[in-house]
C-alpha cells in the first residue's frame, strides 16, 4: 500500500474520536488485539486499521482488509497507506520514542493517552510535516 497524496484526515478523525470515546482501548504497546474480556485494545495504527474495517489475526500474524485481502506485513505499514503518510511521517506518529521531543515530558501511561491525542489534534490542524521537522 502506498502513501497517499494527501492525508486522510477524516480517517485520523476517527482514530481519535475512538480514542477519545474509549480510552481504555488505547495502547500505545499493543499493535491491535481483541480479548472478549477487554474488548479490542490497538495503538494509534490498530485504530486507523480498526476504523477502516480492518482485522488483525494474531494468529497467523496477518491484517485482513474489509474485502478479505490478506496483508502479512505489519500494521504500521498498512496503517500508513490508509492514512496517505510517508514512512517517516508514519515512524514519528506510530511509535513514542519517534515522537517530537517536546512530548517526551511526561510519557507515564497515565499520560500518553492525553499525549497521544494531541499529536493526533495537531496533524490535523497543521498536517504531518511537523512530526519529521524538528519543530
Amino acid at each position: 500500500m502506498m502513501p497517499k497524496e494527501t492525508i486522510d484526515i477524516a480517517l485520523l478523525e476517527r482514530v481519535k474520536s475512538q480514542i477519545e470515546a474509549y480510552p481504555r482501548s488505547f495502547d500505545m504497546h499493543v499493535f491491535y488485539s481483541t480479548d472478549p474480556e477487554c474488548g479490542t485494545i490497538a495503538c494509534i495504527a490498530g485504530h486507523t486499521l480498526f476504523e477502516s474495517g480492518f482485522t488483525y489475526n494474531q494468529v497467523e500474524n496477518v491484517v485482513v482488509s474489509p474485502n478479505g485481502e490478506e496483508y502479512s506485513h505489519d500494521c504500521d505499514i498498512v496503517a500508513q497507506g490508509l492514512l496517505g503518510l510517508s514512512y517517516e511521517e508514519a515512524r514519528h506518529l506510530f511509535y513514542v520514542i519517534s515522537w517530537p521531543q517536546e512530548y517526551h515530558v511526561d510519557l507515564t501511561d497515565d499520560n500518553i493517552t492525553t499525549t497521544a491525542l494531541k499529536i493526533i489534534q495537531r496533524v490535523i490542524d497543521e498536517g504531518p510535516e511537523f512530526l519529521t521537522s524538528g519543530k
